[in-house]
């Protein structure tokens, strides 16, 4: 049986996802300041940032594990190194071994690093209750489209089976959005082989 997975876009309200994604101001969204983040500037720099935490609080959803708002976890985030400032002002992260550890500190989860994963193994690897945070290009969003990246941004993978999978994307458009089915020949395009596993503990 599918999974039913509340969608949590990385900016505030997911309607404006597709907007945003074609170069809108995200505090333009006028729920930005449900995020917990109360600065404009702080909020449009981490928006693009917190594909990660976005799948996430979309995990803590589905178990009924009280969330924080984006700013708060993202502040545990950065406490915890899983997000590095760079001396070039750009950003290091999700880096998922802290990450992970300060999850399964925090929260009643657990969780496995993957690395040099297969999309072909994803079925083998996502437990019946849990997901997998993967590793993807931003380009997945148009997937009829020929994408030049493969890494960079992060989906929610909930259901696979042997053809393929079932994601949400936190800065997806519809019909690419929540819930997408996409065979893992697609997949593979935009995948650099590496997530993480996390279920309830």
């Amino acid at each position: 049986m599918q999974k039913q997975v509340p969608y949590v876009s990385q900016w505030a309200d997911p309607a404006f996802n597709e907007r945003i994604a074609a170069g809108m101001d995200p505090c333009e969204d006028p729920s930005w300041t449900n995020t917990g983040f109360t600065d404009p500037d702080d909020y449009r720099f981490w928006a693009r940032r917190i594909c990660g935490l976005a799948c996430f609080q979309a995990i803590l959803g589905y178990y009924g594990i009280p969330a924080l708002s984006n700013k708060a976890l993202l502040a545990r985030a950065l406490e915890e190194n899983a997000y590095r400032l760079r001396e070039d002002g750009g950003v290091d992260g999700l880096i998922y071994d802290p990450f992970l550890a300060f999850v399964t500190k925090d929260f009643p989860l657990k969780g496995q690093v993957l690395r040099h994963c297969d999309v072909q193994q994803i079925e083998s690897v996502l437990p019946e209750d849990g997901f997998l945070i993967w590793s993807v290009s931003t380009e997945i969003r148009r997937p009829e489209k020929k994408n030049i990246r493969d890494a960079g941004h992060l989906i929610l993978i909930h259901a696979a089976d042997r053809n393929g999978c079932r994601f949400h994307n936190p800065s997806g458009v519809a019909p690419e959005q929540a819930d997408v089915a996409m065979s893992y020949d697609v997949l593979e395009r935009f995948s650099s082989k590496r997530g993480m596993v996390i279920e309830r503990r």
